[in-house]
């Protein structure tokens, strides 16, 4: 949504009035502990519509799942992945269930799926898994070792300041921009803005060059020109 007056941009949330109303409350209750933490989003305003009850936050970054599609090959890298601190879907980018639509194969699915199995892509994460899975309901998670196990998984070869994918992505592109504005231009003369068609086939041409250097024999085809977005808030 945009505010009327100051074109701020805000993210609404509304629930139909058939919905459990708890569900909505317990979720500003935590936001409202949360508060003033990093990465957390400012609350600023809630109440009731004619279908049903909405709360309004402050506007983050893109969604993590739709960077991942957006990048060569729909995959983040093992720097982005553990610094991130994604879930094994995320990573994988599937379930062993995912693509099923019975609801008694998802179940038994669910029941008979090991973490071993979930973790086959990201060994290092079992640890991890096995610790969860044996708290009970009311345990309280001992975060400094969740964090030391996480902290494990880091790949040598990754800093923790490194860029992440899109980041990397959108200087990789602003380079090309500017560089082609200047291939267009005769020496001395003034330069002109890249229209939007030229600018596509840039990023077009970045892509293709990346999708070449991952994978040299095959030919990668796209359909539609990227569009680089914004690296998400850092807290």
């Amino acid at each position: 949504a945009i505010h009327e007056d100051t074109q701020t941009r805000w993210a609404v949330k509304i629930e139909s009035e058939k919905c459990d109303r708890k569900r909505m409350k317990l979720e500003i209750m935590v936001l409202m502990l949360l508060r003033g933490k990093a990465n957390i989003p400012e609350i600023m305003a809630m109440g009731t519509c004619p279908t049903g009850h909405f709360i309004i936050l402050e506007l983050v970054g893109r969604n993590l799942s739709d960077l991942r599609r957006q990048l060569p090959q729909r995959k983040l890298s093992h720097g982005t992945l553990y610094r991130a601190m994604l879930q094994i879907e995320l990573g994988d980018g599937s379930l062993p269930w995912s693509k099923m639509r019975d609801e008694a194969a998802i179940k038994t699915s669910k029941q008979e799926t090991t973490v071993e199995k979930l973790c086959e892509k990201q060994p290092k994460m079992l640890k991890m898994a096995e610790y969860v899975l044996s708290m009970k309901y009311d345990t309280m998670p001992d975060y400094d070792k969740l964090t030391k196990m996480l902290e494990s998984c880091h790949p040598p070869e990754v800093g923790l300041n490194d860029p992440y994918d899109w980041q990397k992505i959108a200087c990789q592109l602003d380079h090309l921009v500017k560089k082609d504005r200047s291939a267009d231009q005769p020496a001395g003369s003034l330069h002109k803005p890249v229209n939007a068609e030229n600018k596509n086939q840039v990023v077009i041409s970045l892509i293709s060059d990346l999708e070449k250097q991952k994978h040299p024999s095959k030919t990668p085809s796209l359909h539609t020109p990227y569009e680089p977005v914004k690296a998400p808030r850092q807290g």
